[in-house]
């Protein structure tokens, strides 16, 4: 394969194939783990982004190659598939349809659904993706000081009701976990949403605020809030060996 590939370690968890339209990502996330993956510095990395050279023609071979696999390929791990070069370059929104031409699965998680939900409900609902919103908190503050130029907590909000409501299966991946009090108000949230399916992670490279959290009592918390409210909930393996 030469764009699409399979991911190892955490990222495994989220899906067994993953591809990235861009390189780089200008939401400037403080906890974003992709510059060190990617042996960057942050701020050359969340500078800008730029679309993959010969991206659509590689992955056209990469779905032929796919073609009928049961693997789903996330869009993305290393890169907003969503952030504002996707307006005029439009890899992710081709990309899917080329993938849905050839009967591979897709899954899709963004911090900038208004432009999916605006534009490509057409493709994706062709496509079935599994659509994914990152959500940490509900206070808007908050995630000003920790996603700085991601859509607002109520575009995502937004876009999960109108995904669900055009017939997507829907996720939150509520990782890294900043704040556990903001985590259990996002899993009361997102079960009133009725998403599919929530996905929860510890935040990790942070040792200092990781060691104020109790991640025993954390996990356990999310759980019963998942467990009452009958949503389908993952923890991710650092967090599930808490309990």
């Amino acid at each position: 394969m030469r764009v699409i590939y399979e991911p190892s370690g955490r990222a495994r968890e989220y899906a067994e194939l993953a591809t990235n339209p861009y390189a780089g990502c200008v939401h400037g996330c403080r906890y974003c783990y992709a510059p060190l993956a990617m042996r960057k510095h942050r701020a050359e990395f969340h500078a800008g982004a730029r679309a993959r050279p010969k991206f659509l023609e590689q992955i056209r071979e990469d779905a032929r190659e796919l073609a009928g696999d049961r693997r789903e390929v996330l869009f993305s791990f290393s890169c907003d598939p969503y952030q504002e070069i996707e307006r005029t370059e439009q890899l992710t929104r081709q990309s899917l349809g080329i993938l849905a031409d050839h009967a591979v699965g897709t899954i899709v998680l963004t911090k900038a659904p208004g432009l999916a939900i605006e534009r490509d409900l057409d493709v994706l609902a062709r496509a079935r993706t599994k659509f994914g919103v990152t959500l940490v908190s509900l206070e808007e503050r908050f995630l000003r000081e920790w996603e700085p130029r991601a859509d607002s907590i109520e575009v995502r909000l937004v876009a999960l009701r109108l995904a669900r409501a055009a017939g997507l299966r829907t996720w939150v991946s509520l990782e890294p976990v900043v704040s556990p009090v903001a985590a259990y108000d996002v899993l009361r949230e997102v079960s009133r949403i009725g998403v599919d399916e929530v996905r929860i992670g510890k935040l990790n490279h942070d040792k200092e605020r990781e060691d104020r959290v109790d991640w025993g009592e954390f996990a356990h918390e999310a759980v019963k809030i998942c467990q009452a409210a009958k949503m389908h909930f993952y923890l991710k393996e650092d967090l599930r060996k808490w309990l």
